[in-house]
């Protein structure tokens, strides 16, 4: 069975978690159950999108 990737992006600045990048991403991976495999903070939600794929295709792909 081929693996499953998905990639969370929060909306939301969370400050109160970090400051100076307050936009979190995390990438989830399902084989037999889903499980984190990757995350980051980023100044904005269109930089984690770029560094979810950026891992994505470096790393997964």
């Amino acid at each position: 069975m081929k693996s499953e990737y998905t990639v969370k992006i929060s909306l939301t600045e969370h400050e109160h978690d970090n400051l100076q990048n307050p936009y979190y991403w995390c990438i989830m991976k399902f084989d037999t159950a889903w499980h984190q495999i990757a995350f980051g903070w980023e100044t904005s939600p269109q930089e984690c999108l770029c560094a979810a794929l950026d891992y994505y295709n470096h790393i997964c792909a």
